[in-house]
C-alpha cells in the first residue's frame, strides 16, 4: 500500500527538529567515553589521526544530507521497494560533496548507508503512518534494502573487489551492514533496542544515560558481524572484539569500577593492535536516533 492508499493525512514535517536529532545523536555518540578503539572526547587524535574538530566538521556536513535522505522518504509516493536507487544516487552524490568539503577526513560511507536507509524508512514511516514507530521504520528499511543487497551481491560475485566491505565479502562470505540492512537491521531490533529499552527501565537516572550508551554498544559489539574490524585484521579479530566486549559486560559494564577499568584497557589495546569497531558506532547512533525520534527522551 502507498501513500496515496493508505487513506491516512499526512502529518507535517519538522525539517529543523529532524537534522537536530540526527545531528544531535551523531555528536553524542561520537563525544561519549570511554570507546575502545574509537574516537570519543578523552582522545586527542581519532583512528586515522584526525582531531575532534575534524571528526564535528564532518557530522556537521553529514547531518543535512541524512536530512534529505529522511524526506525524500517522507515525499514517496510509490512502494518502498522503489526507492533505493534514488537514495543510492543521492548519497553518492553527498557523500562525494562532504569527502571534498572536508579533505575527506571522517566521512564514513558506512555511516551515510546505515543512518541513510534508517532516515528514509522513517520519513516513509512518518508520512505512510502519521507517526513514527521503530518496528515499522526497521520492516521498511528490508522493503528498500532487501532486492537491491540481493541484487549487489550477485553482481560483485564475479568482480574484482573495490572496497574493504566488498574484499571481507569475498574472502569470509560476511556481508556487514549491507546484509544487517537487507534483513530489517536485526542488530537494532533484537539487540540494542532492547538493551537501550531495558537500561532506561533499570536506571531512569538521567546520570546515567552515559553508561547506558557504552553499554549498548557493548551489547552491539558483542553480536555484529563487523566487517570494518574484519578488515583491519581477520575473523579472529571479530571474535576478540566480541568476546572482550561479553567479558566487560559480565562485570558490569560502564556500572562498575571494575567494568570501567577494562574498558580503558580494552581502549589501549585497541590502539596498539590498530582495531577499530566503527561499524558498531553506526548501528548505535542509528539507535539514539530512533529512540529519540520516536518521542523517547535521551539527554546526555
Amino acid at each position: 500500500m502507498t501513500k496515496k492508499q493508505s487513506g491516512i493525512k499526512k502529518k507535517e514535517a519538522d525539517k529543523n527538529r529532524i537534522q537536530y536529532l540526527i545531528e544531535s545523536s551523531l555528536i553524542d555518540v561520537l563525544m561519549l567515553t570511554p570507546k575502545p578503539g574509537l574516537m570519543d572526547d578523552y582522545k586527542s587524535s581519532g583512528p586515522d589521526g584526525s582531531s575532534m574538530k575534524d571528526y564535528l566538521s564532518g557530522i556537521r556536513l553529514i547531518a543535512p544530507c541524512l536530512t534529505e535522505l529522511f524526506f525524500k522518504g517522507y515525499s514517496w509516493t510509490e512502494e518502498p521497494e522503489a526507492m533505493y536507487p534514488e537514495l543510492h544516487q543521492l548519497a553518492l552524490k553527498a557523500a562525494e560533496e562532504i569527502i571534498g568539503a572536508n579533505e575527506g577526513k571522517n566521512i564514513r560511507r558506512g555511516t551515510v548507508f546505515t543512518m541513510g536507509i534508517i532516515c528514509a524508512a522513517a520519513g516513509y514511516d512518518l508520512a505512510m503512518r502519521g507517526e513514527n514507530h521503530v518496528k515499522s521504520i526497521l520492516s521498511l528499511a528490508r522493503r528498500i534494502t532487501e532486492k537491491p543487497m540481493e541484487d549487489y551481491y550477485h553482481e560483485i560475485e564475479t568482480e574484482r573487489p573495490r572496497t574493504y566491505g566488498e574484499m571481507v565479502y569475498h574472502k569470509y562470505g560476511i556481508g556487514g551492514i549491507r546484509t544487517e540492512a537487507a534483513a530489517g537491521f536485526p542488530i537494532i531490533r533484537k539487540v540494542s533496542y532492547p538493551a537501550m529499552a531495558e537500561y532506561r527501565r533499570k536506571y531512569p537516572d538521567p546520570e546515567q544515560n552515559s553508561a547506558i550508551l557504552i553499554n549498548v554498544l557493548l551489547h552491539i559489539m558483542t553480536a555484529l558481524e563487523d566487517s570494518d574490524v574484519i578488515s583491519q585484521s581477520d575473523p579472529g579479530g571479530l571474535h576478540w572484539v566480541q568476546n572482550r566486549a561479553r567479558y566487560i559486560l559480565a562485570l558490569g559494564g560502564a556500572f562498575t569500577r571494575e567494568g570501567m577499568d577494562e574498558l580503558w584497557d580494552w581502549d589501549e589495546d585497541c590502539a596498539n593492535i590498530h582495531i577499530s569497531p566503527v561499524g558498531s558506532v553506526d548501528v548505535l547512533t542509528a539507535t539514539l536516533f530512533l529512540w529519540r525520534l520516536t518521542g523517547r527522551i535521551f539527554e546526555l
